[in-house]
């Protein structure tokens, strides 16, 4: 296992098999205690696969930590104004359907309105799926995705409802959404279009050193 300096270092992508590995072993590694039917979990270049009933789900790594698409939108600009963090604690593994699209939520997550890489809004409408068991009157194009049959069945390894995705949020190194929620409510509805560019900077790093703790205590846990 790597390093806690590299799993930090800025030159991992979430290409990389270097993320990709460190997510598997990091944010998975308990995943056959949450679901017995899974069967393997395992790196293929720059996925990682769970073999579970007889299915394969694929998931691909996606960057949180982005201002490319919110300059754009803040700002009312053709040209994105800033770039993205490139590091693990920056990503996350999405679910991906073979044979249909590429990329799928993390392209739609860029690009819809009212997501346009916000992080925080996409978690809350992640949240409502799981409290609706996956059933969405009228979805936009990312909820179209989440609720696919094949990507149901990831989000299910954890449960469903609120406890389901309060488990999801604790294995990927997210249990601190919540408490961000109440102090920056505005960027989890469809109201954060408005804010300045210097309060989604801010939320983003907030965002991005709460995750490099829990990373930390994650890898503290397993390793030492």
């Amino acid at each position: 296992m790597i390093d806690l300096e590299q799993i930090f270092d800025q030159k991992n992508s979430d290409q990389s098999c270097t993320a990709i590995e460190t997510e598997k072993e990091l944010f998975l590694y308990k995943l056959k205690e949450r679901d017995s039917a899974i069967s393997e979990i395992k790196r293929v270049r720059n996925t990682v696969l769970i073999g579970k009933n007889d299915k394969q789900i694929v998931l691909r790594g996606d960057n949180l930590i982005t201002r490319k698409q919110a300059s754009k939108i803040i700002f009312k600009s053709i040209k994105a104004q800033k770039g993205n963090e490139e590091n693990i604690s920056a990503y996350i593994l999405m679910p991906h359907i073979i044979g249909k699209g590429r990329c799928q939520i993390n392209s739609k997550r860029a690009t819809t309105s009212n997501y346009y890489d916000n992080p925080c809004f996409f978690f809350e409408k992640l949240r409502n799926a799981y409290q609706s068991n996956f059933e969405i009157e009228n979805p936009d194009n990312v909820e179209e995705w989440i609720i696919k049959e094949e990507n149901v069945l990831f989000w299910e390894i954890w449960g469903k409802k609120e406890t389901g995705y309060n488990a999801y949020l604790e294995d990927f190194c997210l249990s601190f959404l919540p408490k961000m929620k109440e102090k920056y409510n505005v960027f989890f509805d469809d109201n954060w279009k408005n804010e300045s560019w210097d309060t989604y900077n801010n939320i983003l790093s907030e965002f991005h050193e709460n995750r490099k703790e829990e990373i930390e205590q994650r890898y503290n846990l397993i390793f030492r």
